[in-house]
């Protein structure tokens, strides 16, 4: 992971992260 990474970037992994985390809970 590059850490000069754009914001866009940081908030799209920050979202996968959510995502993973609330995909089990919704199944």
């Amino acid at each position: 992971m590059e850490v000069r990474a754009p914001q866009g970037s940081v908030l799209a992994a920050t979202l996968f992260r959510i995502h993973v985390h609330l995909l089990p809970k919704l199944l």
